[in-house]
């Protein structure tokens, strides 16, 4: 059980944590890469805030309300995860999936995604202004009552 624990720049590299809870964990500023979380049981309120997350692998999970504000998330994996209401202002999202992710209410202002999948993900009511979307995928995603104000959208897919 590590809920609340204060993980700040902790190197987790490579790492395989599952089965444990981390809620309202403190990742800001952690060296996630390649890091496995896909069997953890709960995520939520957890804070990646400039975290390094390439590679890492978080299928499947619960994180709710987790902040990745500034976090460089690339070649990552959300597919089929809940996050609710989370927050990836300013992130730097490049080759990821959210595929099937319940991503609802999150905030991406800011924030620069490059060749994300976002296919069937449930992304209503959302906010992107100012965000920059580049050959993204958002073939049947809801994006009911999403704001785009002053986003950038170059090459996307939405059939």
């Amino acid at each position: 059980d590590l809920r609340n624990a204060d993980l700040r720049c902790a190197n987790l590299e490579n790492a395989m944590i599952g089965g444990v809870d981390l809620s309202g964990a403190m990742l800001d500023g952690a060296n996630l890469r390649g890091a496995s979380l896909s069997d953890s049981s709960a995520i939520t309120t957890a804070s990646f805030v400039g975290a390094q997350m390439h590679g890492a692998i978080l299928d499947g999970v619960n994180l709710e309300a987790a902040r990745f504000d500034y976090a460089v998330i690339e070649g990552a994996d959300f597919s089929s995860s809940t996050i609710p209401r989370a927050s990836f202002v300013g992130a730097r999202l490049v080759d990821t999936k959210f595929t099937g992710a319940k991503v609802w209410e999150s905030d991406f202002s800011r924030a620069e995604l490059r060749t994300v999948d976002l296919q069937t993900a449930e992304l209503a009511r959302s906010n992107f202004t100012g965000a920059s979307l580049h050959t993204c995928d958002l073939s049947l995603a809801d994006v009911d009552g999403c704001t785009f104000i002053g986003a950038k959208l170059v090459d996307l897919a939405l059939t």
